[in-house]
């Protein structure tokens, strides 16, 4: 399964020049922990987390910075996205395999990041969105299969679908190749298939 096909489309973006308490009660009131930090032309220049933001409100020997307590005396309070976010850090690409990006987020212990293409964003993908794939059962996918083969039909059932450990396999009329690969781009869309095979139906 490739990226676009978990991600989140038109993510909640900040610039590095907000002021973190507007960002922060934004990002509380809809409930997100990560949001892509822009910089002035509009690309990605890093993430902003909850933790981020939580470490300018928390004492203690991990977080010993606060807002209204600069960790150096004389240091300037931390004001500003840009002041407080993680620079850098790995991209994934709409066109990525989702078990990679899995991989580099679980080992970079990251809970989320962009996707961009060609240097322009396209969305975000979180380990929520992965876990949403993973707990997708072979029923609930083979049921979203049929479902979306019958409605390119125009409700006649053309296709039998049934799978296998994240593999479809679509039996339906033979001999008809132009059919074969829409059917199979179709299949391939649905999250949780890892690969879709067509077979001609034999009754």
């Amino acid at each position: 399964m490739l990226v676009r096909d978990l991600m989140s489309h038109a993510p909640y973006v900040v610039r590095q020049d907000q002021l973190i308490e507007l960002v922060a009660a934004r990002m509380n009131g809809l409930g997100l922990s990560d949001a892509p930090v822009l910089d002035g032309r509009g690309a990605v220049v890093g993430m902003l987390s909850a933790e981020d933001l939580l470490r300018q409100w928390l004492p203690s020997a991990e977080f010993p910075g606060r807002w209204d307590e600069p960790e150096t005396p004389g240091e300037p309070l931390p004001c500003f996205v840009g002041d407080i976010m993680r620079r850098g850090g790995p991209a994934a690409r709409s066109a990525d395999d989702a078990a990679d990006v899995a991989r580099i987020m679980v080992e970079s212990d990251l809970r989320c990041v962009p996707v961009v293409d060609n240097g322009v964003l396209r969305g975000t993908v979180s380990r929520r969105d992965l876990m949403r794939t993973v707990l997708r059962t072979d029923e609930t996918v083979r049921d979203e299969i049929q479902h979306r083969l019958d409605s390119y039909a125009s409700g006649v059932r053309r296709w039998h679908v049934t799978v296998n450990d994240g593999v479809a396999t679509v039996a339906g009329p033979p001999d008809d190749e132009e059919d074969d690969r829409l059917i199979t781009i179709i299949v391939e869309c649905v999250p949780g298939v890892r690969r879709a095979r067509m077979v001609a139906r034999t009754h």
